[in-house]
């Protein structure tokens, strides 16, 4: 909301079609993005650009093998 200098109650959202969520107000020229994994969480916001982020919580216990039979030709 302080971003947009409206009351937080006032912001709308709304989903396009592959689920990602905007702010649903004509007016509002702001982007944002979120992607949390594990403890962790991040929020980018851009005023008149789309933008992503993506965090990944690292596993250092994967059976690394197991993943590249099941990923990788």
């Amino acid at each position: 909301s302080r971003y947009l200098l409206v009351e937080a109650n006032k912001i709308r959202f709304s989903y396009n079609r592959y689920r990602r969520p905007f702010i649903a107000s004509p007016e509002s020229d702001l982007d944002f993005n979120v992607s949390h994994s594990g403890r962790y969480a991040l929020i980018g916001f851009s005023p008149g650009f789309p933008v992503g982020v993506d965090i990944e919580e690292v596993k250092y216990n994967r059976d690394l093998d197991k993943v590249a039979r099941r990923f990788f030709a």
